[in-house]
């Protein structure tokens, strides 16, 4: 476990270059984006990196080297209410060789400004060397992600990364390094809520058999108001506790933002009442009261006394809400994603030591101190999404004429507010972007 930044996720390893990457997630911003592409790779002529966010009018399509996926504003279609799943796959090619290195990201934040610096989130990544891959589990973990990334492409215009540039399609040589990657019957830690709702497989992967005392959970979002009486993190506690994982005594915890608690703020009485102690985050990377709990974990542990902290940790994009961890992608349902990872050795429970839990998760702040005061803050909006998507995702420029793939009739819109039909002529230079 280590302390970094969503930007350093995309720099290529010693003596390698980016290659080919996509990511997914809820929102991404421009400037975000664009320091991901520099980071991943240099100026290229086709694209290194595919960003498959959730249906938006402000879609980034106009960054080199970026292909914004276009995806359909139809739920029925997508097959899910929100893209929240915010994860990457990553290629990189050796400099002066044959080596090829895959990075499997999963985060809590957006692909935005905003865990760059204003809010506490937190992420898992692992780089997986092709040619000496003989960690079974990093490679069920691997296969887990391709195949998102599959099921996202089949419901998608994906006809910018479907294309060859130069004979090849952009992410040949990363296919061909995970198809060489043997699967195995290992369990991925990956999870997403594609077919099944996140909570069960976030507890059939923390049943160990050991029983822990400690639980503790954060979330930048909980349902709303009036949603039932039991709320989301009574339900994470039933499903451990049935299990065995979770003895009925334990220390249980509950992180989150005073001024943004949904419908925690009706029952946070009930809740303190049934054993949970509200707490508020604190991030040893923020400035106290400046930052906000974004990141959604949960982690089971052991105190036993001694330094030793020791257990089983969530971390993803699913919030404490019904559509976010209890119900799968659907009408109802998000999909979301995340990773159930087992907590390396040599964690401590001290505050004060160099290797103490507290310093990776957000979970040293204090008791809130007049729970009676917290509020509901302002309600979720979803982004105003597109009504019909582009005819097609791209336009071929060559010899002073631009034409539609497959020479279809379009009407485009030059930047003056022309009207023009393709094919049609367009001396050079060849135009960045266009409207359809």
């Amino acid at each position: 476990m280590t302390q970094s930044s969503l930007l350093d996720l995309f720099l290529p390893p010693k003596g390698y270059f980016g290659d080919f990457g996509m990511l997914c997630g809820f929102t991404a911003s421009r400037q975000v984006l664009d320091r991901l592409r520099r980071n991943f790779s240099g100026e290229t002529a086709r694209p290194v990196l595919a960003a498959f966010i959730h249906p938006t009018v402000a879609a980034v399509s106009d960054l080199p080297g970026v292909a914004w996926i276009w995806i359909s504003p139809d739920e029925a279609t997508r097959g899910y209410r929100l893209l929240h799943a915010k994860v990457a796959i990553l290629g990189f090619r050796q400099e002066d060789g044959d080596g090829y290195v895959i990075r499997l990201v999963t985060t809590t934040g957006n692909w935005t400004e905003d865990p760059l610096g204003s809010s506490i989130d937190l992420f898992w990544s692992v780089d997986v060397p092709t040619m000496q891959a003989s960690d079974t589990q990093v490679g069920a973990d691997l296969h887990a992600v391709w195949s998102l990334f599959g099921w996202l492409r089949d419901r998608a215009d994906t006809s910018l990364i479907d294309k060859t540039y130069d004979e090849n399609l952009p992410d040949a040589l990363l296919a061909t390094h995970i198809a060489a990657i043997p699967t195995t019957g290992s369990i991925p830690r990956f999870i997403d809520s594609r077919t099944e709702a996140l909570l069960p497989q976030i507890v059939g992967r923390m049943s160990s058999g050991r029983t822990h005392n400690r639980l503790f959970i954060g979330s930048g979002y909980f349902e709303g108001p009036h949603t039932g009486k039991t709320t989301v993190p009574d339900q994470v506690r039933e499903a451990l506790a049935a299990t065995g994982t979770l003895a009925k005594r334990a220390a249980c915890d509950i992180f989150l933002n005073p001024v943004s608690c949904q419908g925690l703020t009706e029952k946070a009485a009930g809740l303190t009442a049934n054993g949970w102690t509200l707490r508020l985050p604190m991030s040893t990377l923020h400035t106290v009261g400046d930052a906000k709990l974004h990141a959604k974990f949960i982690l089971l542990a052991t105190d036993d006394g001694t330094a030793k902290c020791q257990g089983h940790l969530y971390l993803g994009s699913g919030n404490m809400t019904s559509p976010g961890l209890l119900q799968p992608a659907g009408s109802a349902g998000n999909l979301e994603a995340g990773i159930v990872l087992d907590l390396p050795k040599g964690l401590e429970w001290r505050t004060n030591n160099a290797n103490a839990i507290n310093r990776y998760l957000p979970i040293g702040g204090t008791e809130c101190p007049d729970i009676s005061k917290l509020a509901v803050g302002q309600a979720f909006e979803r982004p105003e999404e597109p009504e019909v998507l582009p005819e097609v995702a791209y336009l071929i420029w060559d010899n002073d004429q631009l034409r539609a793939p497959h020479d279809r009739t379009i009407a485009i819109r030059k930047h003056e507010g022309t009207i023009v039909q393709t094919p049609c002529s367009w001396p050079g230079p060849a135009p960045m972007t266009v409207t359809t």
